[in-house]
């Protein structure tokens, strides 16, 4: 009981921590870029003085593109991410449990319990609500490491299908073993099996009824050049991607997200 009011009390902090953290992003079509109104304005940057930025302003858009990096991301829309605490504290009409609840106890039996390399309580709120609201027919998790965001997807859903992607076929930071998912829904293409998400024959798939690209999350957690993968498969019709970044500050390859602000961009389209 003490142990559940812990974990509670501490996911509640971490909810406020990172939804407030989650932002929505849209993609403008090229003639929507074209009518952007550019103008260069002058910005008071601490002790570095006064420098001129480059910025991009649209109609109907509530916020100002600037050109350097070091600018807070905007939101703009309505998900479910903006409703997480509600979403996760809402009682059941007949058991009276809570989402939250049930992620406690997903929890306290995740197969790392330090997981150093990897998902942490934070991102594996995000993703199990992702899931549970989204409810994929298919979740493509590109990035694997021990396996623990894997087991997340699965206790949100036992029934979606998972492509677990990676091309190592063990964990790094000396994690041990690989959690797999004993469930015949899952798909490993990692190690010697590995395909890289952009190769995989999603066009076939789809045209053969295989997958629904309607119903289908990508979760981002390879630390590659995020905007350049969601690109990729916004190509095939997906519109349903988490972007996770567990490296701190300078490390890691996720350059194109403002490290300090952003933990996960979901986008929702």
């Amino acid at each position: 009981m003490k142990l559940n009011l812990i974990l509670s009390l501490l996911a509640f902090v971490t909810l406020v921590h990172c939804f407030s953290s989650v932002y929505t992003a849209y993609v403008y079509t090229q003639d929507q870029q074209q009518d952007a109104t550019s103008k260069e304005v002058q910005i008071l940057r601490g002790g570095r003085g006064v420098q001129t930025s480059n910025t991009r302003e649209w109609d109907g858009w509530p916020a100002i593109a600037y050109e350097e990096v070091g600018h807070p991301l905007v939101t703009k829309g309505d998900s479910f991410f903006n409703h997480a605490r509600e979403l996760y504290f809402r009682k059941d009409g007949k058991s009276k449990k809570t989402l939250m609840d049930e992620f406690i106890q997903v929890y306290k039996n995740r197969p790392d319990p330090v997981n150093m390399c990897g998902i942490r309580i934070n991102h594996a709120l995000a993703l199990f609500l992702a899931v549970k609201e989204i409810q994929p027919t298919l979740v493509v998790e590109s990035g694997v490491n021990a396996g623990v965001s894997t087991y997340f997807i699965r206790a949100a859903s036992p029934t979606t299908k998972i492509f677990a992607i990676d091309p190592l076929a063990e964990p790094i930071c000396n994690q041990g073993k690989r959690w797999i998912d004993p469930s015949d829904k899952t798909t490993n293409l990692t190690g010697d099996k590995f395909v890289d998400l952009l190769d995989i024959d999603w066009k076939g798939m789809i045209q053969r009824g295989e997958i629904d690209v309607e119903k289908t999350l990508v979760f981002l957690d390879d630390h590659l050049h995020a905007f350049e993968r969601i690109a990729g498969v916004m190509k095939f019709g997906f519109r349903h991607v988490v972007v996770e970044d567990n490296y701190k500050l300078e490390e890691g390859k996720l350059h194109t997200c403002y490290h300090n602000q952003l933990h996960l961009l979901p986008i929702i389209i």
